[in-house]
């Protein structure tokens, strides 16, 4: 054995040993719930044993918290974020103040607010220009396939609105389709479309559906 070998066969036994202990604690995790819950009296002498404990070791290590918090801003800052959310949902005095503040604080700094509202409309502004540019892309793609098919209606010859042609599946629809026009599209194969007009389309899916046939079916 190489020693690539055996740093292969050291990495797939630290897998497999780590993936047995994730399974064995999750299986003493689940033991020890139910046992707290079948023993509730031992659950909360247990509980009040660690709080006790969690007081006591709180006042050996004062400046604990100070520290953990210059060491963490980031994980500070998530916290307190994430609790002003669900504060401000949930009491609408805090709701009230926060508001208040918000106010406060925009009456202040004007040339910020108006800086946030020109970024917001270049963002929208960029998200219009994405929404033509995918549309000119789609237009785009449809039309390289429509002149590969002769660019016209196979049936009756209609050329007028690319918006009225479609493709009709000859030997239907292969693989997963996407929700984009584009991707599914470009993974067609030529010879298996056709190009139709819509009229011409649903008429080739549902040829029973005549104004005649109906007719009858309504008058019985």
């Amino acid at each position: 054995m190489d020693i690539f070998d055996d740093a292969i066969w050291t990495i797939k036994l630290r897998t497999t040993l780590e993936n047995l202990d994730s399974q064995h604690l999750k299986k003493k995790r689940e033991q020890w719930r139910k046992y707290r819950e079948s023993h509730p009296d031992y659950a909360q002498r247990q509980d009040q044993k660690w709080r006790e404990y969690g007081k006591k070791w709180m006042k050996e290590h004062p400046n604990y918290h100070k520290q953990w918090r210059k060491m963490h801003p980031e994980n500070v800052r998530a916290a307190q974020r994430k609790y002003n959310r669900k504060r401000y949902h949930e009491d609408p005095e805090f709701r009230r103040k926060r508001l208040e503040q918000a106010k406060e604080w925009q009456k202040k700094n004007r040339e910020k607010v108006r800086e946030m509202g020109r970024r917001h409309d270049r963002r929208r502004r960029n998200q219009e220009d994405r929404i033509q540019y995918n549309k000119k892309r789609i237009i785009k793609l449809k039309l390289e396939l429509i002149r590969k098919l002769g660019g016209k209606c196979e049936k009756c010859g209609y050329n007028h609105n690319v918006a009225a042609l479609t493709f009709h599946h000859i030997n239907g629809i292969k693989g997963k389709r996407s929700s984009s026009p584009y991707s599914n599209w470009r993974k067609e194969d030529i010879a298996n479309l056709k190009l139709l007009c819509h009229n011409c389309h649903a008429e080739l899916h549902h040829p029973q559906l005549t104004m005649d046939s109906q007719g009858k079916l309504i008058t019985g």
